[in-house]
């Protein structure tokens, strides 16, 4: 395109250049130039774009990255949270089993009172310690049911999130 701007110039200077020659080159001069003109625009404003795309695909691997070192921590918190649920669990069922063991035991073995006769033990000491017992393990696992739901619910929501940041980073990839 510049080649034949030049040589559009170079036939306008010749003197035995014609009126109809000179309309005719000036014409096709204003039309390559207004081209070139409206070609510079483009790349200039595609070249912006560029740029924009460029930094918002920067932010966007960015944001990538940082949820993904989130999520790893996260789970490995829920990883911890899920094993001090066993581990209270197992404590609380190991206590159950312990007071309902010693109970047992209190009644299977047969002591004599004074008389000789067999001993009666005192129930209503007994079951008022049962109701302490079942009704401190009732809170504390609701209080665990609630947190497993809490545990499940970010779960899903983490995993809902990985697969959004996935698929978002293969688009840039792809990108």
């Amino acid at each position: 395109m510049t080649i034949r701007i030049r040589e559009i110039t170079t036939l306008l200077s010749r003197t035995t250049i014609t009126t109809i020659e000179k309309t005719r080159l000036t014409t096709e001069i204003e039309e390559a130039t207004s081209k070139m003109e409206t070609s510079k625009n483009t790349i200039e404003s595609e070249t912006k774009t560029l740029t924009t795309y460029e930094t918002s695909i920067t932010t966007l691997t960015t944001t990538i990255t940082t949820y993904k070192k989130y999520i790893t921590e996260i789970t490995v918190v829920i990883k911890e949270l899920e094993k001090k649920v066993s581990e209270t669990r197992t404590a609380l069922t190991g206590k159950t089993t312990t007071t309902t063991t010693t109970t047992v035991s209190g009644k299977d073995t047969e002591e004599k009172d004074e008389d000789g006769d067999d001993k009666i033990d005192d129930v209503d000491e007994e079951e008022g310690a049962a109701d302490a017992v079942k009704g401190g393990n009732e809170k504390v696992d609701k209080e665990l049911d609630q947190s497993e739901e809490e545990n499940k619910s970010t779960t899903t929501q983490i995993d809902s999130l990985t697969k959004t940041i996935i698929t978002v980073q293969e688009k840039s990839e792809i990108s």
